[in-house]
C-alpha cells in the first residue's frame, strides 16, 4: 500500500488535468486579445452609478437615472464622452469604492462625485 502522501498527489495531478474550467480569450482573463479602452462617458456612467446608489441609501435623491445624467456634464461633455479615456480602470474601482465607504453627510455634500476622475 502506498503512502497517504503519494496517493493524495496522484489524485491532486489527475484533478488538476481534469479541470479545464477557466476564462474565455476575450472575457478579461489572462488569453486572447486585451479588452478595449472604456470611454471616458462609461467611466463617467460608472462612478455617478456608484454615487447614485450611495445618494439613494442615504434617501437623497429621488431616481437613479436623473442623479446620472443630472451629474454627467460634471464629467464629460459632447465628444469627450465619447473619446477613449486616459484613466485606468484601476482609478475607476478606487472612485467607487470611496464612493460607497463616504458617509450620508460626505455624499450630501459633494459637489462633483467625478472629480477623483480627474478633469475631462
Amino acid at each position: 500500500m502506498r503512502p497517504v502522501w503519494r496517493r493524495l498527489g496522484a489524485a491532486l495531478v489527475l484533478g488538476v488535468s481534469a479541470c479545464t474550467i477557466g476564462p474565455a480569450g476575450g472575457d478579461g482573463g489572462t488569453g486572447g486579445t486585451p479588452s478595449a479602452a472604456r470611454s471616458r462617458g462609461d467611466q463617467c456612467q460608472s462612478v455617478l452609478t456608484a454615487f447614485c446608489q450611495k445618494a439613494a441609501s442615504c434617501a437623497a435623491l429621488t431616481s437613479l437615472s436623473d442623479c446620472i445624467n443630472g451629474n454627467m456634464a460634471l464629467c464629460c461633455i459632447g465628444s469627450a464622452c465619447t473619446a477613449t479615456s486616459t484613466v485606468s480602470e484601476a482609478t475607476v474601482s478606487q472612485c467607487e469604492q470611496t464612493i460607497m465607504s463616504e458617509d450620508c453627510n460626505d455624499v450630501v455634500n459633494t459637489t462633483n462625485p467625478t472629480s477623483c476622475l480627474g478633469s475631462s
